[in-house]
């Protein structure tokens, strides 16, 4: 007896379903008297009988015939559809174990761990140890063969898939998941240069659907081959034949792929199909995003506001647009409808806190970061956030506390570094500044803002060539930079340089153009870095379910 249907659908068999056999092959070993006759009626009312009255009249088997192989079997089939994996592997071991040829109970055996994989990678080592006993039984077995091939492939060995794979009769080799599981394994084996080429075979063959496909495609990303992975899946979704997730998939691979043209418009074109258009336009709205095209993303995140309201999601991304787009108070308002809806969300508190602190005073973020950071304690970037916003609002004894501690990480090292530099050096700690300063260009040699701090030193030092290489540097990186061309015009004026007065009338015109005040151009922290927060609205993008 093999595993009933009933059981082994979540099993993923290319032979079509595993049967019970009417006429249970294996003797076991018996007295005067077998169970034939018991396994047989137990098994012609199978269907009919709850789980717990198979094991029940298998049980009462067991005690009758304690050695027989094939009342072993039945028990551990009847306890694998129960759910009891332990017990059922007891009892296919048991049966082997009296019966080293039974063929059945290695299937059983070798099904029952290739389910439990899923929850137990180390299983699919046992399943690979009952299947090679079941090839030692029968080697033309087509189960034993084409599961072997899987498991191989699964544990990263495709070599040993397509020689499992070869042993396979003709006409089970031309079976749509053989053809599946043939081309994957080839596209590992072979230079990633040929993904088109086999991609394009097994676009040829026919019968196969993206559910053969789905399993094998985590070792093919893991390896890779996203090109072989996209082209097969471009040629189910030209026949219409991919899944909606399968689609998303499609368009965010698309995407990784340097394609945002076509995942773009592979999504579009999903939304007269999509179940939940709502769900369509948020990510169709991140991908927006994600490329910087923030008037498109705005216009779907409309639409999904219309749709959803309550959903704090299209609140946050909304803002985040709004903000990319010096639109304040419509990033303000999002943010806060944010926090209407979800007073506790630690993204929400973030977002509203750090765009308050440069667009309306920095007062007013601080309690907002300080609800994040306790919310959050492990990131460093909400600390780094409050202490700037401690700076901007002057109290400067508590940015100095947090940015003592934040220098010692290496993602905040050179923030930190520069905030304690610039309050150095309103403390008149102009030593201290420098060290500071003269840090941060050593991490990051093109920080502007440390290149126009340290310029200002070395001008009330009168090393003015100094200076000016400094701050051509800066201003050769970022040309509008606030401080950097204040101090130029100062430098120009101390050594009274004739482009004094075309350094004025230039900075009179960046005056007039900031929509920030002067602590903004300090700013180096990324104010709102979407990054951050995982598991808002980042897509799918993988093989398997």
């Amino acid at each position: 007896m093999r595993l009933p249907l009933s059981w082994v659908h979540a099993v993923w068999l290319v032979f079509g379903t595993v049967i019970v056999s009417a006429a249970p092959t294996s003797q076991g070993v018996r007295g005067e008297q077998d169970p034939t006759t018991e396994l047989a009626l137990i098994l012609q009312m199978w269907g009919d009988l709850t789980a717990e009255e198979r094991i029940s009249r298998l049980r009462g088997l067991e005690s009758v015939y304690p050695n027989d192989a094939r009342v072993h079997n039945f028990l551990g089939a009847a306890y694998a559809e129960a759910g009891e994996y332990s017990q059922a592997e007891t009892h296919f071991r048991r049966a082997v174990d009296l019966d080293a040829e039974y063929l059945d109970a290695y299937l059983n055996l070798g099904a029952l761990y290739l389910e439990q994989a899923g929850s137990d990678p180390s299983t699919l080592n046992k399943a690979q140890s009952a299947y090679a006993a079941a090839r030692l039984l029968a080697p033309r077995d087509l189960e034993a063969l084409y599961q072997g091939a899987f498991i191989a492939y699964l544990l990263g060995d495709p070599q040993q898939t397509l020689k499992l794979l070869s042993e396979l009769p003709s006409d089970a080799w031309s079976r749509p998941r053989a053809v599946v599981l043939e081309a994957a394994a080839a596209c590992l084996v072979q230079d990633s240069s040929r993904q088109r080429t086999v991609a394009d075979r097994l676009i040829a063959a026919s019968g196969w659907e993206e559910e053969d496909l789905l399993p094998l495609l985590p070792r093919l990303r893991e390896a890779g081959r996203d090109e072989f992975v996209m082209r097969v899946f471009d040629h189910l979704n030209h026949l219409g034949r991919l899944s909606v997730q399968s689609t998303e998939d499609l368009a965010f691979l698309h995407d990784e792929l340097g394609d945002y043209e076509g995942a773009r418009l592979i999504l579009m074109n999903l939304a007269r199909r999509h179940p939940d258009l709502y769900s369509l336009l948020l990510r169709t709205a991140w991908l927006a995003y994600r490329h910087g095209d923030f008037e498109e993303a705005l216009s779907y995140l409309a639409h999904a506001r219309d749709l959803r309201p309550q959903d704090v999601r299209v609140h946050l991304l909304f803002g985040l647009a709004c903000v990319e787009l010096n639109l304040s108070v419509e990033a303000l308002n999002a943010f806060q409808k944010a926090l209407d809806l979800e007073p506790d969300n630690p993204y929400a508190n973030y977002l509203y806190g750090v765009t308050a602190i440069h667009w309306k005073e920095p007062g007013e973020g601080i309690p907002y970061l300080r609800k994040y950071c306790d919310q959050r304690p492990e990131d460093p970037g909400g600390r780094a956030a409050l202490a700037e916003a401690y700076f901007l609002n002057k109290e400067y004894p508590k940015a100095r506390t947090l940015f003592e501690e934040l220098v010692k990480l290496v993602e905040t090292q050179v923030t930190a570094h520069f905030y304690l530099g610039v309050i150095d050096r309103f403390e008149h700690r102009l030593d201290e500044a420098e060290g500071h300063l003269e840090r941060v260009l050593r991490l990051d040699p093109e920080h502007v803002g440390a290149l126009a701090e340290l310029a200002w030193l070395r001008i009330r030092e009168q090393r003015f060539e100094e200076a000016k290489s400094l701050l051509e540097k800066a201003l050769q990186l970022e040309p509008k930079h606030y401080q950097a061309n204040f101090h130029l015009l100062t430098l120009y004026s101390r050594t009274r340089d004739p482009r004094f007065k075309e350094q004025e009338e230039r900075f009179e015109q960046l005056k007039q153009e900031r929509w920030e005040e002067y602590s903004e151009s300090l700013r180096t922290i990324e104010a709102i870095p979407p990054q951050a927060f995982p598991e808002l609205l980042l897509p799918r993008v993988s093989g398997g379910r």
